[in-house]
């Protein structure tokens, strides 16, 4: 039997954003739309961005271990057991200071009313290589360290993010960038 390669191993095509703002045209519509939907409402929207991108939820711990000595009464003696735990690690705590930073003074008018539209872009060199083939590096281990900073920073819960969509745009430096929409008392609902 043949082995399978992991990853998309063909070239892809790359289409030159026009604009500063390094997001697609298309999308900065769809922004342009949600931004209209709130302002109509009197719902609040804001943008903010990062340049860099969060660390992967794969590296967002430390490991601890350390040595107790426990009286274990079977054998009515002395054990030394190693005990193990996890801690953030210092990045995460500037990350998220770095947000905080990047909201500014939005965070003080911000009062959700009730779910949110979150869309995020991840700008970076390096989910192509030189030979124009997609990498192996996942988006989504970067959502969650994101969200949580968010969450501390507006003092938002992020299970209150109903719509999150993900991009992944190619560019000349790491950058993050999110816009958040105040959807209001109203969420989408579908009976089956």
């Amino acid at each position: 039997m043949k082995e399978r390669k992991k990853g998309w191993d063909r070239p892809v095509r790359l289409k030159l954003i026009e604009n500063s703002s390094g997001i697609p045209e298309h999308m900065k519509r769809l922004l342009v739309g949600e931004m209209e939907a709130c302002q109509a409402a009197g719902r609040k929207h804001m943008a903010f961005a990062l340049n860099e991108l969060p660390l992967s939820l794969n590296h967002q711990y430390d490991h601890t271990q350390y040595r107790k000595k426990v009286f274990n009464p079977r054998t009515m003696s002395h054990e030394v057991v190693m005990r193990g735990g996890k801690k953030l690690k210092p990045e995460v705590h500037a990350f998220r200071d770095w947000v905080t930073l990047a909201i500014g003074h939005q965070r003080f008018d911000w009062k959700a009313t009730g779910p949110l539209s979150c869309y995020v872009f991840f700008q970076s060199p390096y989910w192509v290589t030189k030979e124009r083939k997609v990498r192996q590096v996942d988006v989504d281990n970067r959502v969650k360290p994101l969200l949580d900073a968010i969450e501390k920073a507006l003092d938002t819960p992020d299970e209150l993010i109903w719509s999150l969509h993900t991009y992944k745009v190619l560019g000349p430096k790491e950058r993050t960038t999110v816009y958040l929409f105040d959807l209001g008392d109203v969420v989408d609902y579908h009976k089956s």
